[in-house]
């Protein structure tokens, strides 16, 4: 499998983390080029540079050769608690920051949740290790995530943190991949806080997380990409209960015509 880095010029937290892979793991700069910008590589990884905003780099797998594209990237908030994070790209409603409307990116569960569990087993910094729902694009056609340093310029110039999330990802590349159950998880903040004890604790890999504030576009079409948006079929789905609100009926009624197992975050 041939695995794409992305970072963009723009982004200190995504230059920090390039350098770190650059400098700790030997990667050999390349003759070739990419947005006027230097290709690295080590065996079945390259790292490409974009002058663009990270989450408008559509379509760049028709651009670049590669199987799976991780995005590395700074992450940004209000939430002020200093954070390592991984994602998915997409939007569950009007894409506002990349991407298009209604469209899920291919999510790897088991990346997904192995990149967590990396970052949580090397995260000797002090930060908080989460997952977020999806948002924000850029829209692709292949596997990919986000994986993020934030939420403020402190933090994206921490070299400490940069380390720690190039290390995730050297360990991610050499990892024999488990295999996991496969959920959906629906409810709940940005931030998974009823979802990330999942990705942690159990043998539940998520694909696509969709937060309560996005429950009004949870129809059947965002179920289906849901489900099948993914390289690893979704068989549960686990609700985050009291983060339902009123749509807690439509969506279980949803979920049993596509027969998914239903699951109860605070059961698990």
């Amino acid at each position: 499998m041939k695995f794409a880095l992305v970072a963009s010029s723009q982004d200190p937290a995504a230059l920090n983390i390039k350098q770190a892979l650059i400098d700790n793991y030997k990667f050999e700069e390349l003759k070739e080029t990419y947005d006027s910008n230097e290709v690295y590589e080590l065996k079945n990884i390259k790292i490409y540079t974009t002058g663009k905003k990270i989450v408008y780099t559509e379509d760049i797998d028709k651009e670049v050769e590669a199987d799976f594209f991780i995005f590395i990237s700074k992450h940004s908030g209000k939430y002020d608690r200093k954070t390592l994070s991984v994602h998915m790209p997409g939007n569950w409603g009007k894409a506002e920051l990349g991407g298009k409307d209604k469209s899920l990116m291919i999510c790897s569960p088991s990346y997904f949740k192995e990149a967590l569990m990396e970052l949580n087993n090397l995260n000797n910094i002090g930060y908080e290790v989460t997952g977020e729902t999806d948002h924000h694009g850029p829209y692709i056609e292949k596997p990919c995530f986000f994986i993020e340093i934030g939420p403020n310029q402190e933090q994206w110039n921490d070299k400490d943190a940069a380390h720690v999330l190039a290390k995730a990802l050297m360990n991610l590349f050499d990892k024999n991949h488990k295999e996991y159950k496969i959920a959906i998880a629906i409810g709940g903040n940005h931030y998974m806080s009823a979802f990330n004890k999942i990705q942690l604790d159990t043998d539940i890999a998520l694909t696509h997380v969709c937060p309560k504030h996005y429950l009004q576009d949870f129809d059947e079409k965002m179920l289906y990409q849901a489900i099948n948006k993914s390289t690893a079929k979704a068989t549960l789905a686990v609700l985050d209960w009291k983060g339902l609100g009123q749509e807690k009926q439509r969506i279980i009624s949803l979920l049993k015509d596509y027969n998914l197992e239903i699951i109860r975050s605070d059961k698990i």
